[in-house]
C-alpha cells in the first residue's frame, strides 16, 4: 500500500517509473523474440545447399547404331555389286552403277554417324567442363556464405545474450518496486499500470483506492469489456485498444515501430525468414536501456522516505 504521507502527485509520479519499466520490459521481450528469429534464420540458411548441377553423359548410341547398319548394308550392297560385275551375274552397266550410287550413300552416312558421335562427345565434354567450374563456383560462394553467417550468428547471440541479461536487470528493478507494495500484486502488469496510470495521470483519479480509486475504475472497465487485462487478448490489429487504453496502444504502436526499424522479413525458398538489419542499433538500445534503469533505481533510492 502507499505510504499515507503520499501525495496524488507522488502516486502519479511512482506510476510513471513503473510504467516506464514494464515499457522496457514489453521492448526487450519483443527485441528478443525478434532476435531469436533472426538466430533462427542464420541457422535455417547454414543448412542451405550449393546448386549443383549434373553432369551429362555423351549421346553417342544413335550415331553408333546407324553407323553399323549402314556399313552393314554397304557391305551387303558391295558384295552383291561384286557377284553381278563378275561373269556368272552379268549384270547391265547401268545397274552396277546404281549399286555404286547406293554402296557410296550408305558409306556417307557411317562418315555421318562417326561425325555425329564424336561432334556429341565434344559438346558434351565442353558442356561438362563448364558445368564443374559452375558447380565450383557455387560451392565456394556457399561456402563464404556460410563463414559470413557464421560471424552473423555470432553476433546475434551475443547480443541476445547482452540485451537478456539487461532485461534480467530490468525485471529485478521493476521488483524492487514492486516490493514496496504500493501495488496490489493483481494489478502488476503492463496492460493494469498503463491504465492506472492513466486514470491518475489524467486527474479521472487521485489515487489507487477507494470507491473512486483507481483500482475500482478499472475494474469497472474491464468487467464492461471496455479495456482488456492481459496481451494475449489482443489481436494482430492492436488498434482495437486505441480508444480506452491510449498508454497501452502508444507503447505497442511505437513497440512495433521500432522492431520494424531494427528487423526485416525476407522470403527465401519460400520460408519467412527475419533478418537484422543493423547490428549496432540493438548496442545502441541496449546502452540507452542501462542509462534508463540506473535512473528509475535512482529515483527509488531518492524516495526511500515515500515508499520504504
Amino acid at each position: 500500500m502507499a505510504n499515507e504521507l503520499a501525495t496524488s502527485k507522488d502516486i502519479t509520479n511512482y506510476l510513471k517509473h513503473v510504467f516506464d519499466l514494464e515499457k522496457m520490459l514489453y521492448q526487450q521481450n519483443e527485441i528478443l523474440e525478434h532476435l531469436r528469429d533472426s538466430i533462427g534464420s542464420v541457422n535455417y540458411q547454414m543448412k542451405l545447399e550449393p546448386e549443383i548441377y549434373q553432369e551429362k553423359r555423351p549421346s553417342v548410341v544413335g550415331g553408333i547404331i546407324t553407323a553399323i547398319a549402314c556399313a552393314f548394308f554397304a557391305i551387303l550392297v558391295y558384295f552383291g555389286y561384286v557377284f553381278l560385275k563378275s561373269p556368272e551375274g552379268g549384270a547391265p552397266g547401268w545397274f552396277l552403277n546404281i549399286m555404286l550410287g547406293i554402296i557410296g550413300i550408305f558409306v556417307c552416312f557411317v562418315v555421318g554417324g562417326i561425325i555425329l558421335v564424336v561432334s556429341n562427345v565434344v559438346q558434351t565434354q565442353s558442356y561438362n567442363q563448364q558445368v564443374r567450374i559452375t558447380n565450383q563456383e557455387n560451392i565456394e560462394e556457399i561456402q563464404r556464405y556460410r563463414k559470413n553467417l557464421l560471424e552473423k550468428g555470432k553476433t546475434l547471440n551475443d547480443e541476445y545474450a547482452l540485451l537478456a541479461d539487461e532485461r534480467k536487470k530490468t525485471k529485478a528493478v521493476l521488483n524492487k518496486f514492486y516490493s514496496t507494495n504500493v501495488i496490489y500484486p493483481k494489478y502488476r502488469s503492463l496492460p493494469a499500470i498503463a491504465s492506472l496510470f492513466e486514470y491518475m495521470l489524467s486527474e479521472r483519479c487521485y489515487g489507487l483506492t477507494g470507491h473512486e480509486g483507481a483500482y475500482n475504475l478499472y475494474e469497472n472497465e474491464l468487467r464492461l469489456g471496455h479495456i482488456i487485462s492481459t496481451l494475449d487478448s489482443i489481436s494482430s490489429d492492436i488498434k482495437e485498444i486505441k480508444q480506452n487504453q491510449r498508454m497501452l496502444y502508444d507503447v505497442m504502436s511505437e513497440s512495433q515501430k521500432m522492431t520494424k526499424s531494427m528487423f526485416e522479413q525476407q522470403v527465401i525458398n519460400g520460408q519467412v525468414l527475419c533478418d537484422i538489419r543493423k547490428s549496432n542499433q540493438i548496442m545502441q538500445y541496449n546502452q540507452s536501456q542501462i542509462a534508463n534503469r540506473m535512473e528509475h533505481m535512482h529515483w527509488l533510492e531518492e524516495q526511500k522516505y515515500l515508499w520504504g
